[in-house]
């Protein structure tokens, strides 16, 4: 109860980059300075994974290079990752090909809390994909537009502050 009393949080209100759309809320919540860490260094990760569109492939995957662990592991969500993702040039491969099969339109991420004991942010992730490439069973591009919500769970090194894992704990979509 005493960090329910603590808590502080921050609220942004952000304008879709896309006429006609809504506004979203962005929330962090923390209790002390290292949850505040941790859920910026998420915020920032997302965001630049996310950035593809706006800042090309290349800036966004030199941004990551820096953020992400040599040893970092992305878990497999059974969606887009059928297997772990192991080693920094893994994942940076995989969001090269992620980016060249759906094209990102929304992803953003729309609240954040941390777990300052175990150096884990969670992420609550919008978005909305565009299938533009041949999927992973080669059939053609559908062309479809799925639009969901994902909640990441993101562990950092201790001391560097770079991502050492990830794991998709939840993903729904509209076609649910």
């Amino acid at each position: 109860m005493q960090a329910l009393a603590q808590l502080r949080s921050v609220s942004r209100v952000a304008r879709s980059q896309r006429p006609g759309r809504t506004t979203a809320v962005r929330t962090m919540a923390f209790v002390n300075s290292k949850q505040e860490q941790l859920c910026g260094q998420a915020r920032k990760f997302v965001e630049t994974w996310g950035s593809v569109a706006s800042k090309g492939i290349d800036a966004a995957k030199k941004e990551l290079s820096d953020m992400i662990a040599d040893d970092c592991t992305f878990k497999a969500d059974g969606v887009l990752y059928t297997d772990d993702l192991k080693g920094k040039a893994a994942i940076l491969h995989a969001l090269e090909r992620e980016h060249g099969t759906y094209e990102h339109s929304t992803y953003y991420p729309v609240g954040m809390a941390a777990d300052d004991q175990h150096n884990t942010a969670f992420v609550g992730v919008a978005w909305e994909y565009k299938n533009v490439g041949p999927l992973r069973s080669g059939a053609q591009p559908s062309g479809k537009t799925s639009r969901g919500f994902s909640i990441k769970q993101l562990t950092f090194h201790p001391s560097s502050g770079q991502l050492v894992e990830s794991r998709v704990n939840r993903q729904m979509t509209a076609e649910e």
